[in-house]
């Protein structure tokens, strides 16, 4: 089916099969323009089901958004879709609050594929310019933050709007509450799906007298449960041990530097010597091309293998 409608390059991301989700949305009617909410775990292969879409409708003659609610989010799907661009495409980007000149928003007219924050997309869908009309889907990211205190009625204007000019939409959540309703209001068929790539195992923790408690899942440990003082280094040193990766999240970018900071050196400690060979090749490189504040930040992490990632979901990006 996506060979026959012209989307056969999508294997040329190695993409090679689709997953459960994406085979859903497919057989769903993804390419016949149908209102289409996928509700699946992260890594499920959600934004493929929405790339196909906006690929869809740039074959159809028509042009496809992609809202996202944060600013750094839609400058890495700006770049992830620039894969189309040697197969003609124009991908464009507008991103930022309701402030954009008119002349700007006629811009975009030269784009198929434009990549937008929420705010940027309620500004230029309130405009009415007249490449509106040729919008043939609205890909919305993230679709859970239509429950939210702050933005949830931007989110809720977006899919107004592209109901009321009979645009298609594509819904796209990990942990929206209420898939079904949603589904109805949006006139959506509705893919619903707990597969994940990898398997998620749930650890229930508690303080006790001696320490942090985990009730450890039978697949992860022996013993029902385990004792420690430090939950972040228990995973850290069995990740290097057993050869997997610590992902740990935290509110704000200050308790995400204090916590790399904190527990670099424990990575280093327990690094094969091979690695921290390479790890210093990349430093070295690292002091010639970076400035001295960033490499003198950077610097305690990289060599010990620690990295960080920060975006702001509380701004309106």
């Amino acid at each position: 089916l996506v060979r026959s409608r012209g989307l056969g390059d999508v294997y040329k991301r190695q993409v090679y099969s689709f997953t459960p989700p994406q085979q859903e949305a497919l057989s769903s009617g993804l390419l016949d323009g149908e209102n289409i909410l996928v509700v699946a775990p992260t890594a499920s292969g959600k934004t493929l089901v929405g790339e196909i879409a906006l690929a869809n409708a740039y074959l159809r003659g028509m042009k496809g958004v992609y809202t996202t609610p944060l600013k750094a989010l839609a400058y890495e799907k700006y770049n992830e879709f620039r894969f189309w661009e040697k197969y003609g495409a124009k991908v464009g980007i507008s991103v930022g609050d309701y402030i954009v000149s008119p002349e700007e928003i006629e811009g975009l007219e030269r784009f198929d594929i434009i990549v937008t924050t929420y705010e940027r997309l309620d500004s230029i869908l309130r405009r009415r310019p007249r490449w509106i009309n040729r919008v043939g889907v609205i890909v919305i990211d993230e679709l859970h933050m239509i429950g939210d205190r702050s933005r949830g009625h931007i989110v809720e204007m977006i899919a107004v709007r592209a109901k009321l000019l009979n645009i298609q939409i594509i819904g796209l959540s990990a942990t929206i509450g209420n898939p079904e309703e949603i589904a109805k209001w949006l006139n959506a068929k509705l893919v619903k799906s707990n597969w994940r790539p990898v398997k998620l195992h749930e650890v229930p923790t508690y303080r006790g007298s001696r320490g942090w408690v985990m009730v450890m899942p039978a697949e992860l440990s022996p013993s029902p449960t385990i004792t420690v003082d430090d939950i972040t280094e228990y995973w850290i040193l069995r990740a290097v041990n057993e050869g997997f990766n610590v992902l740990e999240f935290k509110y704000s970018r200050k308790a995400v530097e204090e916590l790399a900071g904190r527990y670099s050196p424990i990575l280093c400690k327990n690094l094969p010597d091979e690695v921290k060979r390479e790890l210093d090749v990349i430093v070295k490189q690292m002091k010639e091309e970076l400035h001295d504040f960033e490499y003198e930040k950077l610097y305690p992490l990289v060599k010990c293998l620690s990295l960080i990632h920060i975006s702001e979901p509380t701004r309106p990006y």
